[in-house]
């Protein structure tokens, strides 16, 4: 026994890559109310696809003329489809035979339509159509068929009809004629089957590119008022037994599924009207709307049509379960002796009372039984439905992975991230899949080629269990690490290979209410290395704090450094140091002050390092020294500046651009050193040329890049230094093989 069948549909045209808002050439139908006999449980389907210059309203008269004596022929199918486009082949040849050349249509029409189980295609001219039958696919009319003649070249109109058996989960698709010549079959499978009619949409719009289409896609679900009926009838048909038996009931072996079978072509002449049937309405296209049979069919997943029909299932389990315990009261009843008048009614037997009390328990037996088969069918059909939408997104990963191979240019990588996606989809739905993860890997390294990413391993160095943010500073083989939280500076001692640190942890170099020259520091706000120069002899560490400055030096220790009468900026985001000079950027100011060294400090007054004041420096997130000034602003754009002057930088050839930046490093050792930028948006660190050209893209196996307070980097040595989230990593750096 067949399930009776209804469809969710969804229309698609695109021209020239762009998806249309509307689809004229396509129409779906429900039988009008004074339908031919036969005709009143039909859907009609249409896709015209006319050239020529067609309009809408060509369109829309080609289509109810269709509709207007399909629904009014009377009989089989066939007949009626035959009739329906006939008419519509004879009415184009004489549009065309009273028009100019230069404005004649002619083409190709596809009609499907589902009857019961089943659906009939007819198809005329051009056209192209697939039906996605449990997992396989067959095209009508097949590659190796004959054309046949356009519609509107004649009177005499050629019309090729199959047939095909549906259950639930099946998908018709009608094309126009030349998707069949641009898509392979496997794309289509791949694109409509097990996934709804929504998803199909999309697959189609993805596979069609920068192309034309127009595409109708017809997905069989159920018919949920059937599934009520049908499961009500189940509730109601349970029967309590009188006393326990034992039956063997033989299972009937399954019935082969019937395959869609292709009729052959015929030449049909002018249709006489029909007689026996008043002629219908016309029907204008619309969505279907089985208001007063079913629930009107939407675009929408297949677990979400299958949850649907759940629920109407769930429905009539309860009217079910109603009719149970009705016909469970009515046999307590006739259990029980009718009343005799005048004399006192006889007390039920104990045996009467037993069955009463147990009458709950065998309703709910009846009611559960077909709860545990929908549950059963429930958990087959989803594991089912994973399965096949598995291969369709492994079909889709490979083909991906094929065109990308056959392509040049941004397609390359725009194919390999499509293989990247769905691989990754696959893995979400079966983590255990073998297949999609060996196709991520592929997809993940020629991506990471592409885009010149690196993927590092960094090393855990210490956590020093704190929010931040943090400063980095380094000499030799100390880091020094101050935590703006907690207003305290560690020194970190590296062991010789520079994967770990000596003396089982950092050593405390200042903490809060330390007095320095009898004076506590104020808040510590930045800090640097400052190596000797000419300049400045010394080799220490400069702190800055709220009141001044403070300097560290390995042989004793802390020590005050004369600020002279030098106010630190209210707004001091970044200090840093070039050849013996400080430099503060001022955020209020917007503006970056220059202290030259002195002899006991840093005591003269600074010089504005801007001669005219850029847009906005003052909301930088950092700046970087090498003799050239980098100013990076929280938006990605970095700035360069020389001699307080613009500079040429520009970012190129970077996939994605920064998104945000939060620190930034360069070596000033080196003689042309990179610029080192962390990118929190993207957890990464991009390596950029002193005129920003892309050069690496630094992604960490683990949290090391996802939120960087600062960063140092040794050029000479390979070898990147990262604090964030409290933990303080290091990572060697490969080699810079060459250089764009």
């Amino acid at each position: 026994m067949s399930i009776p069948l209804d469809s969710m549909v969804g229309e698609l045209q695109m021209v020239s890559g762009v998806r249309q808002s509307t689809a004229p050439a396509t129409a779906v139908l429900t039988a009008p109310r004074r339908a031919a006999r036969g005709r009143a449980e039909d859907t009609l389907y249409m896709l015209a696809d006319v050239t020529g210059g067609t309009s809408s309203g060509i369109l829309a008269e080609l289509i109810q003329r269709v509709s207007q004596l399909y629904w009014s022929t009377p009989g089989s199918v066939t007949a009626a489809l035959r009739a329906a486009i006939n008419a519509a082949g004879e009415w184009l040849m004489s549009r065309n035979v009273d028009t100019p050349v230069s404005d004649r249509q002619n083409g190709g029409l596809s009609c499907a339509v589902l009857h019961g189980a089943s659906v009939f295609i007819g198809q005329a001219g051009p056209a192209n159509a697939y039906v996605s039958h449990q997992g396989s696919l067959e095209q009508f009319p097949a590659r190796d068929s004959d054309p046949l003649p356009p519609l509107g070249m004649s009177r005499s109109v050629e019309i090729r009809f199959a047939h095909a058996d549906l259950q639930p989960g099946d998908v018709i698709l009608l094309t126009d004629a030349r998707a069949a010549d641009r898509l392979p079959l496997d794309s289509i499978r791949s694109a409509i089957t097990y996934v709804g009619s929504e998803q199909s949409l999309h697959n189609l719009e993805r596979l069609t590119g920068n192309g034309d289409l127009i595409a109708l896609v017809i997905e069989v679900v159920p018919s949920a008022a059937a599934v009520v009926a049908a499961t009500a009838s189940a509730a109601s048909n349970q029967t309590v037994p009188a006393q326990p038996a034992t039956q063997t009931t033989a299972t009937p072996a399954p019935t082969p599924v019937a395959r869609s079978t292709p009729l052959p072509a015929t030449t049909a002449p002018r249709p006489a009207p029909a007689k026996s049937a008043p002629a219908a309405p016309v029907s204008a296209p619309r969505p279907i709307d089985r208001s007063e049979k079913t629930t009107a069919p939407r675009t929408e997943s297949i677990g979400a049509t299958f949850r649907a029909w759940l629920g109407a299932l769930g429905h009539g389990m309860r009217r079910g379960a109603g009719s149970v315990g009705t016909a469970g009261q009515i046999m307590v009843q006739r259990t029980l002796p009718d009343p005799v008048t005048g004399q006192a009614q006889r007390r039920p037997t104990q045996r009467t009372l037993k069955f009463a009390n147990e009458l709950p328990v065998l309703a709910g037996i009846a009611i559960g039984i077909p709860v545990i088969v929908v549950l059963i069918f429930a958990t087959i059909f989803i594991r089912t439905s994973t399965q096949a939408h598995v291969e369709s997104l492994l079909i889709d990963t490979r083909n991906e992975i094929a065109l990308a191979a056959q392509s040049t240019g941004p397609e390359v990588r725009t194919h390999w991230l499509n293989a990247l996606s769905s691989a990754a989809e696959v893995l979400n739905l079966m983590p255990d899949n073998n297949a999609a993860s060996d196709k991520l890997q592929q997809a993940q390294a020629e991506i990471d080629r592409i885009d010149n990413i690196v993927r590092l391993a960094p090393i855990k160095l210490w956590d020093f269990k704190s929010t931040g943010p943090f400063r980095l500073a380094t000499q030799g083989f100390s880091l020094f690490v101050l935590d703006r939280s907690k207003n305290q500076i560690d020194r970190v001692t590296l062991n010789s290979a520079v994967d770990g640190i000596e003396g089982g942890g950092p050593a405390t170099v200042f903490q809060a209410g330390t007095l320095i020259g009898s004076k506590a520091p104020g808040d510590l706000l930045d800090m640097e290395w400052m190596n000797s120069s000419e300049k400045h002899p010394a080799s220490n560490l400069i702190v800055l704090h709220r009141s001044g400055l403070i300097e560290y030096t390995l042989s004793f220790g802390l020590k005050p450094t004369d600020f002279g009468a030098n106010v630190v900026p209210a707004n001091a985001r970044r200090m840093r140091s070039f050849n013996g000079n400080l430099y503060l950027l001022d955020g209020t100011a917007n503006q970056i002050w220059r202290y030259s060294p002195t002899s006991d400090g840093y005591s003269s007054n600074p010089e504005a390092y801007f001669k005219q004041t850029p847009a906005n420096p003052g909301k930088a997130i950092d700046m970087v020294i090498d003799g050239s000034i980098y100013i990076i602003m929280p938006d990605g754009q970095i700035n360069k500046y020389l001699g307080g002057e613009p500079d040429k930088f520009q970012i190129m050839g970077l996939s994605k651009p920064l998104g945000q930046p939060t620190a930034a490093a360069v070596d000033a050792k080196a003689t042309a050193s990179s610029l080192y930028v962390a990118d929190r948006a993207n957890q990464r660190i991009v390596q950029l040329r002193p005129d920003g050209q892309f050069l690496r893209d630094f992604r960490a196996t683990g949290p090391a890049f996802n939120a960087v307070d600062d960063l140092l980097i040794d050029e000479q040595n390979g070898r990147l230094f990262v604090i964030g989230g409290g933990v303080l990593y290091t990572v060697q750096l490969p080699p810079l093989t060459a250089q764009p």
